[in-house]
């Protein structure tokens, strides 16, 4: 076994993770009182996400940890209660944590350790332990400074496993409080120095996808956190099925980022089918291939075109998949210059099959697909998400908004600025990757 833990951190960390959970428990055939569909064969990895008691149960690897105790307690009376071991699932009752100064500087010492005391447990529970997956929001205050504060100490505790971090960045079309952009920079800054590999979702592309849908009247937070989970569950379905191109955590590390600071991934999905054309629509390999590059499938909001690529790494998932239309699918996006590679290093692109069939959730919006493919990228054009957020750091900043908040929870104005300079110099630093013929790093 190569055990892999969850960490779920926040309010929005804690719904992803809600989310991507009812997917693996489907796609594992495990019911929401952790037991094995009878007569059902499971020849796959559970393990690795799971950990299987005496009793025959499969209980998540995971830890959730909210400084506001609202999102746990609905975990504890909902649909998944029986599911998670509630002394995993942590809280406090902290209703004003909604700034990266409060979650990174107001936290007491105790309760971090005792955060910390719950990941040892499940670590102390691992044969093999590949590393961590680390849900939050970049927007929230417990996601980005309790994220970065726990983010520092796991990288510090378990230096040599790997952190693959799924993060939610915030748009104005689902702003959820106005110190997003101020939490945004800041914990952006934190994963320039602590981050390893870190996909970035965000708020306003996933909700785009999900308005592509005529038939959903109001898009609900369910909805864009199931399309995330659709995107986790492809991503991982390498780390949990039984393949000959099974992966390990620390191969995305490996042959995605060419220099450290380069470690945000932009990703994309297809297809997305919605529920009412599902006896309309039949798409081939190639087809879902087509639709893998389009802005409108990306889950950032940018546009690759604008950019280009040091890695890129793309799953097929499904029933149907013919490594020769794999290869046809290769040979027309090189004849439409599709993937235009930086010129400073080695190109990598990795493509793999997994005949694992993909699921979906039953209430979702979304209808069955036999077969998917999922894109992870490391793109200069990701430094739009990062333009976007500090012009909106700009706009506040210049006023000095809500700037005493932060100060009075032990924060200095000066640590505001230096983050907003590291992501201008991030900025440059992917259109110089774009640019340049031989890209060197700044000391």
């Amino acid at each position: 076994m190569e055990e892999i833990i969850s960490i779920h951190i926040g309010q929005s960390g804690i719904q992803v993770g809600n989310s991507c959970w009812e997917l693996f428990c489907l796609e594992h055939q495990i019911q929401p009182d952790c037991k094995i569909i009878q007569n059902q064969k499971n020849e796959d990895l559970k393990t690795n996400f799971f950990s299987e008691t005496q009793s025959g149960q499969f209980v998540p690897r995971s830890v959730y940890l909210d400084l506001d105790s609202n999102s746990i307690d609905e975990v504890k009376v909902g649909s998944q209660k029986q599911l998670f071991n509630h002394e995993f699932l942590v809280s406090k009752n902290d209703e004003k944590a909604n700034t990266f100064a409060r979650g990174n500087y107001q936290v007491s010492s105790e309760f971090i350790e005792f955060c910390l005391d719950k990941v040892r447990r499940l670590t102390e529970s691992c044969q093999n332990l590949q590393g961590f997956l680390i849900y939050n929001s970049a927007g929230g205050g417990t996601g980005s400074g309790f994220g970065s504060l726990l983010t520092k100490k796991i990288k510090q505790n378990y230096n040599k496993k790997s952190v693959l971090g799924f993060t939610i960045y915030p748009s104005d079309k689902t702003q959820t409080n106005e110190f997003e952009p101020y939490n945004s920079v800041l914990y952006s800054q934190n994963l320039i120095e602590n981050g390893d590999v870190n996909l970035v979702f965000d708020n306003e592309a996933i909700y785009d996808i999900c308005n592509m849908n005529p038939y959903i009247s109001n898009i609900a937070y369910t909805d864009l956190n199931r399309v995330i989970a659709q995107a986790v569950s492809q991503l991982t379905c390498g780390l949990r099925f039984d393949d000959e191109q099974q992966n390990h955590l620390s191969d995305f590390e490996k042959n995605l980022i060419p220099y450290p600071k380069f470690c945000f991934m932009l990703s994309s999905y297809s297809p997305f089918i919605f529920t009412q054309q599902i006896n309309s629509i039949q798409l081939s390999t190639q087809e879902i291939s087509s639709f893998l590059f389009e802005p409108s499938n990306m889950m950032a909001k940018c546009n690759p075109s604008f950019g280009k690529y040091m890695a890129v790494d793309i799953t097929y998932r499904g029933a149907g998949i013919v490594p020769k239309h794999i290869g046809q699918s290769f040979n027309s996006w090189k004849e439409k210059k599709t993937l235009q590679f930086v010129n400073w290093c080695q190109s990598y692109i990795k493509l793999k099959a997994i005949y694992n069939i993909p699921c979906i959730v039953p209430q979702s919006s979304f209808a069955y697909s036999n077969k998917s493919v999922f894109m992870v990228s490391n793109s200069t054009s990701i430094s739009e998400v990062f333009s976007r957020i500090n012009n909106r750091f700009d706009q506040m900043f210049t006023k000095r908004q809500f700037t005493h908040l932060y100060q009075s929870e032990g924060m200095e104005e000066g640590e505001l600025i230096q983050a907003r300079e590291d992501l201008a110099l991030l900025e440059n630093d992917y259109q110089d990757a774009a640019e340049t013929l031989e890209f060197q790093e700044e000391n």
